[in-house]
């Protein structure tokens, strides 16, 4: 790989001069694919039932990725997190070609972990609810949970993914946590 850094007599020192070699020579690529690969793989691998999907899904991401590399333009959020939006799309893209219902994987330490959030007295009824209520909710809402919760994500991060305002990415967390805490109060009324 060196002999390609040394084709040009040009060595990138950043991330951002690799990312702009890239744009006019794909052989500039293969760093930051070894550098993002296994963390979009895992990021795909939590949405899919299968690992088989993840991994074509995760080549897809990469191919979108190099395709549309020269449209990329620096704005200040990491080179990532455009990569995990690509990753998003394509996430949701599957699923509606397949027309198959999302796959969530989740844990029972995850869903008392958003039971206390919601400052909701945990008990395994409530916790049934809680994963029958997940169920019900749109796409970008079981994705702030996944990210804020199943993956531990920070504020940071989960904007930076979804560019948005950290604040905002707050404000939309907590509103979902009252959002899902009068679900279920509701449902336990009844």
């Amino acid at each position: 790989m060196l002999s390609v850094f040394k084709k040009n007599n040009r060595t990138p020192h950043t991330e951002q001069e690799l990312i702009e070699l890239s744009k006019t020579d794909k052989r500039y690529f293969a760093p930051i694919y070894e550098r993002y690969h296994e963390q979009i793989f895992r990021f795909v691998y939590k949405r899919m039932s299968s690992m088989d999907e993840a991994n074509d899904i995760t080549s897809q991401v990469f191919l979108k990725t190099l395709l549309n590399l020269p449209k990329y333009k620096h704005t200040g959020a990491p080179f990532v997190s455009w990569v995990y939006r690509i990753a998003l799309n394509e996430v949701n893209q599957y699923y509606r070609d397949k027309k198959k219902k999302r796959t969530i994987n989740i844990n029972d330490f995850d869903i008392k972990h958003i039971i206390k959030d919601a400052e909701m007295t945990h008990d395994y009824q409530l916790q049934d609810k809680m994963i029958e209520t997940l169920n019900e909710l749109d796409e970008i809402k079981v994705l702030l949970l996944e990210m804020r919760y199943f993956e531990k994500r920070s504020f940071k991060e989960i904007a930076s993914i979804l560019n948005i305002t950290e604040s905002n990415a707050k404000v939309k967390v907590y509103r979902l946590l009252e959002e899902l805490k009068k679900k279920l109060s509701t449902s336990q009324n009844v």
